[in-house]
């Protein structure tokens, strides 16, 4: 059993998610966020980091690399019915602040419509671009401005 963790942002915990077949990692889940396991009790509004939703340089083209991570994502979705997802994406701040912004609302509509193309309704996931407006790093070190290029979710309900 090969277990994935779904770091919250703020340090609070993980999320866990265990597959026996990580390389298919969509219909294997065998542990999810389940609201009364209280493991997770709390958790509710906590915002976790797709850490591996790649894009192409740029551009909201999803990188196939991304799937395993999107396929978990889908799993703890349909494994949870009632659960909601909030996607919030973020660039860098360099460059043009607008083209920033408009690629970040792209970003997060490009990880939507995946996920609705594998069968989650519309209605559950909502999503907002920030551009580089809520980095969290500055400076000019390379590794820690790519931090700041992300996708975020957070789960504003869990029935």
């Amino acid at each position: 059993l090969y277990h994935i963790r779904y770091p919250f942002a703020d340090g609070s915990g993980d999320v866990i998610i265990a597959t026996s077949r990580p390389e298919t990692m969509l219909t294997d889940v065998a542990v999810a966020v389940h609201p009364r396991d209280d493991r997770y009790k709390g958790k509710v509004g906590k915002t976790i980091t797709l850490k591996n939703a790649l894009f192409e340089l740029s551009k909201a083209s999803l990188l196939a690399e991304s799937y395993p991570e999107l396929d978990n994502l889908l799993a703890l979705m349909v494994e949870n019915p009632g659960m909601e997802l909030r996607m919030d994406g973020h660039t860098d701040y360099i460059g043009d602040p607008k083209k920033n912004q408009a690629l970040s609302e792209a970003r997060v509509e490009a990880i939507k419509a995946y996920l609705v193309s594998k069968g989650i309704d519309t209605g559950r996931i909502t999503g907002k671009g920030y551009g580089g407006s809520k980095a969290l790093y500055h400076g000019n070190d390379p590794e820690q401005r790519k931090l700041n290029r992300r996708v975020e979710f957070t789960v504003p309900k869990m029935p």
